[in-house]
C-alpha cells in the first residue's frame, strides 16, 4: 500500500510479452546493430498467477530462452494486483533484454549514386564496431561478412512468410562476397570489394562468431555513369580520426589533454565549438608534440564543447595507408559547480490526515534562492513514472553542435581512393525516455501547489498546509533557481500518510439505477492498541443498505481486515454518496465515495400536437410522465410557424453519445441562433455559451497541421465536408461574437484557399461520388465567400460545369451573392430549380434530400428569396416535427435553415394562454416559437389546457420524454450481420448472466455486411458494459494477446467503449474487449449496438438482460 503498509496475500497476476526493439548503444550513434533477415514473432506467456507472501512479495524467475533474434528485445511486463474489494492496480513496464553476450555493428555510407547507392568500381570502407551487451567495445577475431545479391522487393516484402529472410534462405539468392575480418578494441573497417562492377541492391550481414549475432542491412550499388549525381565525380578522402581525452567529463578551470594517433609528420588544426559558435582555434605539429595537445576549460563552455580535429599529412607521403586528410569529432561535457544550487526540504517522514502540515525550505550553502513547492499524490505520479523537475539538467542539457565545417581536400588528387562513413555523429539527445507507460492507482490524489516564494542569503522559510482525508504517500517537490545568476536545483521528498486506525472503500466506478453491489470495506490497523474495530456506513437518498449497516472487527496485532456491506441503488438517477466510518477507542477514520448513477438506455420521445386555426379555440390533454425518476422531462412547445420539434431535435444533438467533428459542430452550431426562434433565459443563454466555447475548444483536436480538419480527434487527413462545416460554424461564432482558439481561423483559410484553388472536376467518377466533390467545392468556394476572401476564379470554373446538382449550385449561387456578384447570382438563380431528386444517404457529404433542402432554404434565407423560401420552410418544418429518424447533419442544418428564416421574418409573435391543474397563466412573445417546461414528477397525471390569443395558425406540441430502466428494444439485425460470444483467456464459453469474480473473460463482437448494399461508411459500434466488469484499455497495454480488427478511432469510458470503423460489401470485423469480473453484486447489461451514423436502414442490436458478478 502506497502509506506503507504490506499486502499479503493478495492475488497476483504477472503477464509477459517479447517483442523485437531497436538495438542502440550511445556510444556509436549512427551504427546498425540489427539484423533485417530476421522476424521475430512476438512471445506473450502469463509468468505468475498466484499470492503474495507475508510480506506482501512475490519473486518470479524469468526465463527467456530466444536464440535467432534480430537484436535487442524488449520485454513488456504487465503486474495486476487485486485488492479483497475487487478493486486492482496495474503496472505496466517496458524494459530492454540482451538475447547476446555481444553485438556487431556496421555503417554503409552514404554513395554518390542514385539513392545513395555505393560505386561498385572503386574500394568502400565500412565501419565496423563489435561491443558486449553494456556497449562496451570489444575484440573479435573471424567475424563473418556476407554480400548477396537480391532482386527487388516485389515479392520477399510480401505478407506471409515471404520475407527477406526467407528469400536468402531459398535458392533465389545469390550470395557474391563470403569472407572475414576482426576488430581491434571494438573497431575495424572492411574492405568492400565487389568482383566486378554491379547494379541494384545487395544485403550485407556480419556475425560475430562468440554469441551468434548478426548485423544486416539492404544497400544499393550503382556505377559511374548510371545516375550520377552532379558535383560528386572527384574521389572523396576517407576522413575518420580517432583520437582521445584523457576523461570525458571536466570542471572548470580543469586541463584537458588530448591524445592522437601516433603520427610522423603532419599537422592538425584543432577547433572548440559548442552549439552555435567557435571557441578557440589552434594549430599543433603532431611531429614536434608527441605528448598530444591542451586547452583549459573555461566559463563558456559549459555544458559542452566539442574539439574538432583536422589532420593533415603531407601530399607526397604514401608510405601508410591513410588518406591525406582525416577529421573525427569528440563531444566533452563540463560541468560549471556554480550553476548548481541545493536546496535543502525539511518535511516529516510520516503525515497524518486531516492535520496541519509544516514545511522548512533552506539553500544548504545559504545562497539566495526562488522556489516553487508542489505536494503531489505519489500514486498520480507514478501513473507516468513522473520524476523530479530537474532545471540543471533541462537548462544545461547537452547542445548539439552548432558548427558546420567545410574543405576542399576530398577535392585534391588524393594518395589514397576511396570513401568510409564519419565515425562519429552528434546531436543533443542524450537524455533517456522511459517506456514504462502507467501505473493505475484509485486513490483520491492530493495535488496541491503550495506557492512560489524567495529566500535572501542564509535564510530559510517555513510553510503550513492541512492534509485532507488522504492515506498513501505524497512526494513533496521544491524547484528552485537563483534569482541573480545562472544556477537551478530541485530536491524532493516522499511521506507516507497515515495513523493508527485507517479505512478505504471500494466501489465501481458507476452504477445504474436498481442495481446491487458489494461495498467492500478494508480496514487497516497500524499500531498494536488497534483492536475492537467498529465500522459503519451509510448513504444518501439514491442508496439502501441489505443486511447490517454495522460490524465489527478484532485486530490481534497489526494488519488489515475486509468487510463486505450490500448495496441497493434506488430506481432513480443522480450520485450515490457513501460514507464510511471505522472507530477503536479514541481513533477514528473515514471514507466517503461519490458514485455517478446514470441509467444508459436510449431516451424515449412520446408527442401530442394540435393546430389552433382561431383566437379563443382550446386544445387539452392529460398526461403521465413515464420513464425513471430523475429523467422525467415535459415540455410544452407553441409557434406561429410550423412545428419543428425543437426540444427532441436539439436534446438529440446534445446528448448525442458520438463525437466525430460533424457530430461535435451538429451538436452547437444550432445553438448560435436560439434567440432567433424562442425566448431564452438567462441561465440557459450561460448553458448555451459555454456548449459554444467548449465546442469551439475541441475543434483543435481534429485541426490537421495542414488547417483543415478530420473526422476524429489526432486524424491527420483532411475531411473536405467536415472542414468547411467547422469553418462555417467559426465563421458565424465569431460573427456573433465568441473568441476563436488563436491561429485556428487563419490555418483553416490557408487550407480552403489551397484546395479550391486546385480543386479540379473529373467526369470519370460515377455520378454519386462526382455529385459529392462538385457539392463539397461548392461549400468550400461558399464559406470562402462568407469568410469576405471569395475564391472567384474557382468560382467561375465551377460555373462552367453542367448540369449541377441544386443544392450544389444553391450553394455556388450563395457565395456569388457573398462575393458582392449579385447579377450573376440573380441569372444563375432563375435557372435553379428547389426541387431534386431524392436520396438516403451521400458518405462523403453526410446529407441527404433533407439536408439538402435544409442547404437550399438556408441560402435563401441569406437571399431573401422569401417566396422560394417559404416553400422549402414548410417540407424542413415537416421533416424536424415529424417522428422519423434524421441523422447529426439533417439535424443541425435543418435547424439552423429554420432559425434563418425566423431571422429574417419575426413574424407578429406569440399570444396563449394555458391552465395547468385549475391554475392559469397567459404568455405573450415577440419570438415565433415558445418552450415552456411543465412539471413532470413520476406517477403523478397532469392535465393542460391551452388557449390561442393569436391572429392565424397557433402550432401547439406537447413533447414528453423519459428513460426506461430496462431497454424495450428485442435484438434485431436490418442490413448487418452482428454476433456477440463471450469466453475466458483459454478459449473456453463464459455465460455472462452469472460470472465468478476474479473472471478475466473475453467479449467477441463479430460485425458482417451481408453485401446487398454498397459499402458502409462511418459505422459505430457502442458497448456499454456492466458496473461490476471492468474494462482492460487496450491503448494502455503492452500486453496484447486478443487482437482485433483496425478501427478509424476508438473512445473508451468508465462504462463503454465506442468504435468506429468503414465496412466493405461482404467484409467481416471483428473486435475483442478483454473485461476482468471485478465487483460482486447484480448488474444491467445494457443492449450492444452497431449502426451506420447516417443511414438508419444499417443497424444491429442485442437485448439488454440482468448479469451477475459472484463472490
Amino acid at each position: 500500500w502506497l502509506h506503507g503498509a504490506p499486502a499479503p496475500g493478495l492475488k497476483t497476476v504477472v503477464e509477459m510479452r517479447v517483442s523485437a526493439g531497436k538495438t542502440r548503444f550511445e556510444k556509436y550513434p549512427g551504427f546498425h546493430f540489427d539484423d533485417e533477415s530476421k522476424r521475430f514473432d512476438a512471445l506473450t506467456e502469463t509468468l505468475f498467477e498466484s499470492r503474495l507472501d507475508d510480506k506482501g512479495e512475490a519473486r518470479i524467475p524469468l526465463k527467456i530462452n530466444i536464440k535467432d533474434a534480430p537484436g535487442m528485445l524488449n520485454v513488456h511486463l504487465k503486474t495486476r494486483v487485486f485488492e479483497r474489494g475487487g478493486d486492482f492496480s496495474v503496472d505496466r513496464i517496458t524494459v530492454p533484454y540482451s538475447p547476446f553476450v555481444s553485438y556487431a555493428g556496421l555503417r554503409i555510407p552514404e554513395g554518390r549514386g542514385w539513392n545513395g547507392a555505393l560505386y561498385s568500381d572503386r574500394e568502400q570502407l565500412i565501419p565496423v564496431v563489435t561491443v558486449d551487451e553494456n556497449g562496451h567495445p570489444v575484440s573479435r577475431r573471424k567475424l563473418h561478412v556476407e554480400v548477396f545479391e537480391i532482386q527487388w522487393r516485389w515479392w520477399w516484402q510480401r505478407t506471409g512468410n515471404e520475407d527477406l529472410g526467407y528469400y536468402l534462405r531459398s535458392r533465389h539468392a545469390r550470395k557474391i562476397i563470403d569472407d572475414y575480418m576482426s576488430t581491434k578494441n571494438g573497431k575495424g573497417i572492411y574492405s568492400l570489394r565487389f568482383p566486378q562492377q554491379t547494379f541494384g541492391r545487395k544485403f550485407i550481414r556480419i556475425t560475430d562468431p562468440v554469441s551468434g549475432h548478426s548485423t544486416g542491412k539492404v544497400f544499393y550499388t550503382d556505377y559511374p555513369g548510371w545516375w550520377d549525381q552532379p558535383g560528386h565525380g572527384a574521389p572523396g578522402g576517407a576522413e575518420m580520426l580517432t583520437f582521445s581525452t584523457d576523461k570525458d567529463k571536466y570542471r572548470v578551470g580543469e586541463t584537458v589533454h588530448i591524445k592522437l594517433p601516433k603520427a610522423r609528420k603532419g599537422k592538425a588544426l584543432i577547433s572548440i565549438e559548442n552549439g552555435n559558435r567557435v571557441l578557440e582555434t589552434f594549430w599543433m605539429d603532431t611531429e614536434k608534440e608527441k605528448d598530444g595537445a591542451r586547452f583549459v576549460i573555461t566559463d563558456d563552455m559549459a555544458p559542452n564543447v566539442y574539439v574538432h580535429i583536422s589532420y593533415i599529412q603531407p601530399h607526397e607521403r604514401t608510405d601508410n595507408d591513410r588518406p591525406i586528410r582525416l577529421y573525427g569529432i569528440k563531444n566533452i561535457e563540463v560541468e560549471n559547480p556554480d550553476t548548481h544550487l541545493e536546496p535543502v526540504l525539511e518535511v516529516a517522514d510520516e503525515l497524518r490526515p486531516e492535520t496541519e502540515v509544516t514545511l522548512r525550505v533552506r539553500e544548504k550553502k545559504g545562497r539566495p534562492m526562488t522556489y516553487s513547492v508542489f505536494v503531489v499524490d505519489e500514486g498520480l505520479l507514478s501513473l507516468t513514472r513522473f520524476r523530479t523537475p530537474d532545471p540543471w539538467s533541462h537548462f544545461f542539457a547537452r547542445e548539439a553542435l552548432g558548427v558546420r565545417t567545410y574543405d576542399m581536400y576530398k577535392y585534391v588528387l588524393g594518395a589514397f581512393h576511396g570513401r568510409i562513413a564519419g565515425l562519429l555523429a552528434v546531436g543533443g539527445d542524450a537524455d533517456l525516455v522511459l517506456a514504462g507507460e502507467a501505473k493505475i492507482n484509485r486513490f483520491k490524489p492530493v495535488v496541491k501547489f503550495i506557492g512560489t516564494f524567495t529566500t535572501g542569503k542564509n535564510q530559510s522559510r517555513t510553510h503550513r498546509f492541512r492534509m485532507p482525508n488522504y492515506v498513501g504517500a505524497v512526494r513533496t517537490m521544491v524547484v528552485a533557481a537563483s534569482p541573480d545568476k545562472v544556477a537551478y536545483g530541485s530536491v524532493s521528498k516522499t511521506s507516507e500518510v497515515k495513523k493508527p486506525l485507517m479505512v478505504l472503500a471500494t466501489a465501481p466506478r458507476v452504477l445504474a439505477p436498481a442495481e446491487e453491489t458489494e461495498v467492500a470495506v478494508t480496514v487497516f490497523a497500524m499500531k498494536p492498541a488497534v483492536k475492537k474495530v467498529t465500522v459503519r456506513v451509510s448513504g444518501n437518498e439514491l442508496t439502501e443498505w441489505e443486511g447490517a449497516r454495522q460490524q465489527q472487527v478484532r485486530f490481534d496485532k497489526p494488519g488489515e481486515k475486509t468487510l463486505h456491506f450490500r448495496l441497493k441503488v434506488k430506481k432513480r438517477t443522480g450520485a450515490a454518496r457513501i460514507k464510511v466510518t471505522a472507530q477503536s477507542g479514541n481513533e477514528k477514520a473515514r471514507y466517503e465515495i461519490e458514485i455517478p448513477v446514470s441509467v444508459r438506455n436510449p431516451r424515449i420521445t412520446r408527442t401530442h400536437q394540435a393546430v389552433l386555426h382561431n383566437p379563443g379555440e382550446v386544445k387539452d390533454w392529460t398526461y403521465t410522465p413515464f420513464g425513471l425518476k430523475g429523467t422525467n422531462k415535459t415540455v410544452l412547445e407553441v409557434s406561429v410557424i410550423p412545428p419543428i420539434g425543437l426540444e427532441n431535435r436539439l436534446n438529440y444533438l446534445i446528448t448525442y453519445p458520438h463525437g466525430c467533428v460533424e457530430q461535435t459542430v451538429s451538436s452547437v452550431f444550432p445553438q448560435l441562433y436560439l434567440t432567433r426562434l424562442t425566448e431564452v433565459e438567462p441561465l440557459q443563454q450561460a448553458r448555451i455559451k459555454d456548449h459554444i466555447l467548449a465546442g469551439l475548444d475541441r475543434l483543435k483536436t481534429f485541426q490537421t497541421s495542414g488547417g483543415g480538419f478530420a473526422y476524429w480527434p489526432g486524424g491527420t487527413k483532411a475531411d473536405d465536408w467536415a472542414t468547411s462545416y467547422a469553418g462555417h460554424f467559426m465563421l458565424e461564432a465569431r460573427r456573433l461574437g465568441y473568441p476563436l482558439p488563436p491561429d485556428m481561423l487563419e490555418k483553416w483559410l490557408h487550407y480552403q484557399t489551397r484546395r479550391a484553388a486546385g480543386w479540379s472536376d473529373n467526369p470519370a467518377l460515377s455520378i454519386y461520388l462526382r455529385r459529392s466533390r462538385q457539392t463539397a467545392q461548392a461549400y468550400r468556394l461558399f464559406t470562402l465567400a462568407l469568410a469576405g476572401k471569395p475564391a472567384l476564379a474557382p468560382m467561375n470554373r465551377m460555373r462552367e460545369i453542367e448540369s449541377l446538382y441544386p443544392a450544389t449550385k444553391w450553394l455556388l449561387i450563395g457565395a456569388y451573392a457573398l462575393a458582392g456578384k449579385k447579377n450573376t447570382a440573380r441569372s444563375m438563380m432563375k435557372e435553379t430549380s428547389v426541387r431534386m431528386d431524392g436520396y438516403r444517404n451521400d458518405p462523403y457529404t453526410y446529407g441527404d434530400t433533407s439536408r439538402d433542402n435544409a442547404i437550399i432554404l438556408y441560402v435563401l434565407s441569406l437571399l431573401g428569396e422569401d417566396d422560394k423560401a417559404a416553400i422549402l420552410l414548410e417540407q424542413v418544418a415537416k421533416d424536424l416535427a415529424s417522428d422519423q429518424w434524421l441523422s447529426t447533419q439533417t439535424t443541425a442544418y435543418s435547424l439552423m435553415a429554420v432559425a434563418a428564416y425566423a431571422g429574417k421574418h419575426p413574424g407578429h409573435g406569440t399570444a396563449f394562454k394555458y391552465t395547468l391543474d385549475g391554475k392559469t397563466r397567459s404568455v405573450e412573445s415577440g419570438k415565433s416559437l415558445m418552450q415552456l417546461p411543465l412539471p413532470a414528477r413520476a406517477g403523478q397525471s397532469y392535465r393542460i389546457a391551452v388557449e390561442s390569443k393569436t391572429e392565424g395558425p397557433l402550432f401547439v406540441k406537447l413533447i414528453q420524454s423519459g428513460i426506461p430502466l430496462e431497454s424495450p428494444d428485442a435484438a434485431e439485425n436490418n442490413n448487418l450481420e452482428m454476433n456477440l460470444r463471450y469466453y475466458d483467456t483459454n478459449g473456453n464459453p463464459v455465460d455472462p448472466a452469472s460470472i465468478k469474480q476474479g473472471t478475466d473473460f473475453i467479449a467477441e463482437i463479430r460485425i458482417t455486411h451481408p453485401g446487398t448494399l454498397p459499402p458502409y461508411r462511418n459505422m459505430a459500434l457502442t458497448y456499454l458494459f456492466p458496473s461490476g466488469w471492468e474494462l482492460t484499455n487496450a491503448r494502455l497495454d503492452n500486453i496484447r494477446r486478443w487482437k482485433s480488427s483496425p478501427a478509424d478511432y476508438r473512445d473508451i469510458r468508465d462504462d463503454r467503449v465506442m468504435t468506429y470503423f468503414d465496412l466493405q460489401r461482404g467484409e467481416t470485423k471483428t473486435y475483442r474487449f478483454l473485461f476482468h469480473a471485478a465487483y460482486p453484486g447484480r448488474y444491467y447489461l445494457p443492449s450492444v449496438q452497431c449502426e451506420a451514423m447516417y443511414d438508419h436502414r444499417i443497424s444491429a442490436l442485442t437485448g439488454g438482460k440482468w448479469v451477475e458478478v459472484m463472490p
